[in-house]
């Protein structure tokens, strides 16, 4: 009986033993765990489940960054000296730039009417307005043909509208009526404007 048991426990042992070899060989490596999750994800079924998985509102929710995370990104990625050069690229890129400046529109507006309240804003402001080499600048820029070419546009755009015509004809009539009075009644007049005041 002693013999018989022995073998039984030598026969359960090694079963275990194969089982356990068994188990470790058909494990695969990071690899190749890497390589069927890539190809499982590739397949139409892996696409489709991601896009639903996507979809879900509990997965979105956790997806959408938080206003602390997103500070933190843009100080540390665009504020910082070591991304000058990419930051500045990026701008130059006209697709970029005009996305950027779709999305930051709004911002930028309430930023410029914010600023605009602002007494000292105001005040730098015009002094820019006033600098002399900035009306050069502004003069230069009205003297091009592309300024031109678009002033033409708004007035001919403006001459279609009805209120326009007629506040136009309005004017004319008025500046008409004026050259048309003798010297004596524009003297008279001018006389009841300087007395009156």
């Amino acid at each position: 009986m002693k013999f018989f048991i022995i073998i039984l426990i030598i026969i359960l042992l090694s079963s275990c033993n194969v089982f356990k070899k068994t188990q470790n060989t058909s494990e695969p490596s990071y690899k190749e765990l890497k390589q069927m999750v890539l190809d499982i994800l590739q397949t139409e079924d892996g696409k489709k489940a991601i896009q639903e998985s996507l979809q879900d509102p509990k997965i979105q929710k956790k997806m959408i960054l938080e206003d602390k995370e997103v500070k933190k990104i843009v100080k540390e990625e665009f504020l910082s000296p070591e991304n000058k050069e990419k930051l500045k690229s990026m701008f130059e890129d006209p697709k970029f730039a005009s996305e950027l400046g779709k999305t930051l529109k709004k911002e930028n507006e309430k930023l410029l009417k914010d600023l605009m309240k602002d007494p000292e804003y105001r005040k730098m402001l015009i002094e820019v307005m006033k600098d002399p080499e900035f009306e050069k600048i502004l003069f230069d820029a009205m003297k091009t043909n592309a300024y031109r070419t678009q002033m033409m546009l708004v007035i001919k755009e403006s001459l279609q509208s009805p209120m326009f015509k007629y506040d136009l004809l309005k004017l004319m009539e008025e500046a008409s009526k004026e050259a048309l009075k003798p010297e004596k009644e524009k003297d008279k007049e001018k006389k009841k404007d300087e007395g009156g005041e």
